[in-house]
C-alpha cells in the first residue's frame, strides 16, 4: 500500500472509532451529537443546496465527516512524518487534544456563522467533540504505524 493509501485508510479506522463514540454520547444523552446528521441539517437549511430528506443517510455529511478525518491524518503526517513511526501514547493523546481544540474551534465558527443552526447541548457537544478527537487520534495513528510498518516488510 502506497503512503496515500495509508492516509486514506488511516483517516477512515480513526474516523469510525470517534464515530462510535458520539452516536453511543448522543444515544445517552439523548442529544444531538453526530457530526454528519449536523452537517446535513445545515446543508438543508441553506437554500442554495437541494433539500436533503434523511439526514441520517445522506451521504453529504458522511462524505464531509470523513473527508475531515482523512484531512487531519495527512496533517499529522505532513507535519510529524518522521516522528509518526515513533509515537508515544501519551503524545498519541497530545495530538488529539490539539485536534479537538481545533474542530471545537472550527465547529464553533461553523455553527455562530450558520443562519440556522441546529439545536444541541453546545456544552456538551463540544465537550465530546474534544473527547472524540482524542479517540480519533490514537485509532488513527495506530492503525497508520500498522500500515506502514506491514509494508516495510
Amino acid at each position: 500500500m502506497n503512503r496515500v493509501g495509508e492516509i486514506l485508510l488511516s483517516g477512515i479506522v480513526g474516523t469510525i472509532f470517534m464515530t462510535a463514540y458520539i452516536i453511543r454520547k448522543s444515544r445517552q444523552e439523548s442529544e444531538l451529537y453526530l457530526q454528519p446528521v449536523l452537517m446535513n441539517k445545515m446543508i438543508d437549511r441553506l437554500n442554495e443546496f437541494p433539500i436533503i430528506r434523511d439526514k441520517l443517510t445522506n451521504p453529504a455529511g458522511w462524505l464531509l465527516h470523513f473527508g475531515a478525518g482523512i484531512s487531519f491524518v495527512a496533517i499529522y503526517w505532513l507535519i510529524w512524518r518522521k516522528s509518526l513511526k515513533n509515537i508515544s501514547f501519551e503524545k498519541m493523546v497530545l495530538i488529539g487534544l490539539i485536534s479537538g481544540v481545533i474542530g471545537v474551534v472550527i465547529w464553533k465558527i461553523i455553527l455562530e456563522e450558520h443562519p440556522k443552526p441546529p439545536a444541541n447541548d453546545r456544552f456538551s457537544y463540544f465537550k465530546h467533540l474534544l473527547i472524540s478527537h482524542i479517540i480519533f487520534s490514537v485509532y488513527a495513528i495506530c492503525a497508520f504505524r500498522l500500515l506502514e510498518r506491514k509494508n516495510e516488510y
